[in-house]
């Protein structure tokens, strides 16, 4: 692993690589500020403090304000990071695969040229990620939920789910340009505990802001390390 990071700094002065760093931060940063906003502009024009208070009689005002106060302020955290998440994914897709042939390039040269993949495709694959991420994020809520009556249980349980996630992920963006479906399947089988390891690490960083801009683009060249110096490296 600290090899591996190694070799990420290392790819991170690429020219190449961090113009397409760059371009996936900025553009993240602007589509979900956008996108927050007018979805917390529309929750708060429907005034959800007024409509409890109108149809939730037996509550008092002061009670009624404090439960909108934390549903509002949960679900604005949810929101944020959701949604960011979602943007950064779906905005780093149109890069990932460059930067993955631009790593193969400058530090695997030997390999013969990938079949790649289409924009289209990219695209695609992303949005079907985010939509997993989402399900199963909701499919676990009462689980977050219950984790609040144990202190660090909710996070834990947020870090196991999202590392498989992120894990899987990241491995096909770099498999799935070499092998075919079932290969990949079956080479993510192989080394499920080395790509959790490195899905733990990608899910920390994600949840940090700031860092999460870059993440994509980090995990991304880990995992391409990671794919091509296993003991069963792609041809």
């Amino acid at each position: 692993m600290i090899d591996i990071a190694r070799l990420v700094a290392v790819n991170l002065g690429d020219g190449k690589v961090r113009r397409s760093l760059v371009l996936i931060a900025l553009a993240s940063a602007l589509a979900s500020s956008v996108l927050v906003a007018l979805i917390i502009g529309g929750v708060m024009a429907l005034e959800p403090g007024t409509w409890v208070e109108s149809h939730v009689t037996w509550m008092p005002r002061w009670l009624a304000a404090g439960v909108v106060f934390v549903v509002v302020t949960l679900g604005a955290v949810l929101l944020v990071w959701f949604t960011f998440v979602m943007v950064v994914q779906t905005v780093a897709s149109l890069f990932l695969d460059g930067i993955v042939s631009r790593v193969e390039e400058t530090d695997y040269p030997h390999l013969p040229e990938a079949k790649g993949t289409t924009v289209a495709g990219d695209i695609v694959a992303s949005l079907r990620f985010v939509g997993w991420l989402l399900l199963v994020n909701l499919a676990v809520t009462p689980l977050y939920l219950a984790g609040i009556l144990i202190p660090g249980l909710s996070i834990i349980i947020f870090w196991i789910v999202n590392s498989f996630l992120f894990a899987r992920e990241y491995a096909e963006i770099v498999l799935l340009r070499r092998l075919s479906r079932r290969d990949s399947d079956a080479w993510r089988k192989r080394h499920r505990w080395r790509l959790f390891a490195t899905g733990a690490v990608i899910t920390a960083g994600m949840s940090v802001p700031v860092l999460n801009l870059v993440m994509p683009v980090v995990a991304t060249i880990a995992m391409t390390h990671l794919c091509h110096r296993s003991s069963d490296a792609m041809a």
